[in-house]
């Protein structure tokens, strides 16, 4: 094993030392078993066992990179427009990780790889952004939260990528009451982004609403519009 094959001898009361040398390989440390070197002296085999520490380790890391579709001009994402995400899985530790899982729910990514001591695998792939990704989006402080798991064993890491969607509110008022004292009231709904989520407003023609905020929204005020419809109830917009 470690490439000695002599021939000495020993005087009486005397000893004689060989020396050599083994190189620890991969394998070794993959095996986990402790080294054992057995030499043959004469009609005896003493040996020796140089225990094996294995140290799993890897880091993950994920990215998100945006591309805009043509008509975007502000710098956050919108509907439509391409996310491409970067998962890379480091192995940091000594042992060559054999079947290391990584997972990503959202992009249906489910893989194993194999990855060696000091190596890194690299999985890549693109979303284009849905209506539902920027609903979820902006009840999650405007970003859309993108994670990855790398499991191996009883040993997982994860990293999240965001992207920060373009909030767009608007007022749709569907109608007005007249009040016998001359007051108008305004009835209306918040559309957030086009999605279902919906708020019933009240308020006076006019008036600021100062204590409503949704997604970090405060202070809308009606503006009163040229034309009426068809039944004779006045259409509003609210800018913000």
């Amino acid at each position: 094993m470690i490439g000695v094959d002599k021939t000495v001898d020993v005087e009486v009361g005397k000893s004689v030392t060989v020396t050599g040398t083994y190189t620890v390989t991969q394998a070794d440390i993959d095996n986990g078993t402790a080294i054992k070197n057995v030499a043959t002296v004469g009609d005896k085999n003493p040996e020796v066992e140089v225990p094996v520490e294995q140290k799993p380790g890897f880091e993950t890391d994920k990215t998100a990179t945006l591309t805009k579709k043509e008509g975007n001009t502000s710098n956050k994402a919108e509907v439509g427009d391409v996310i491409t995400y970067t998962i890379t899985v480091t192995n940091t530790g000594n042992i060559t990780l054999e079947n290391i899982v990584i997972t990503d729910e959202m992009l249906s990514i489910n893989e194993t790889k194999t990855i060696q001591v000091g190596s890194a695998e690299t999985i890549t792939k693109q979303h284009t952004i849905t209506s539902q990704d920027i609903e979820k989006a902006a009840k999650n402080n405007g970003v859309i939260l993108n994670v990855a798991t790398a499991t191996y064993g009883t040993i997982t890491d994860s990293d999240d990528a965001t992207t920060e969607i373009r909030m767009q509110y608007s007022y749709t008022v569907e109608y007005y009451y007249e009040h016998t004292d001359g007051t108008i009231s305004f009835e209306g709904k918040l559309f957030v982004n086009d999605s279902s989520k919906t708020e019933e407003i009240r308020a006076e023609y006019g008036e600021k609403i100062v204590d409503y905020t949704d997604n970090n929204i405060t202070g809308y005020e009606f503006m009163k519009a040229i034309t009426t419809d068809s039944d004779g109830k006045l259409p509003l917009v609210v800018t913000e």
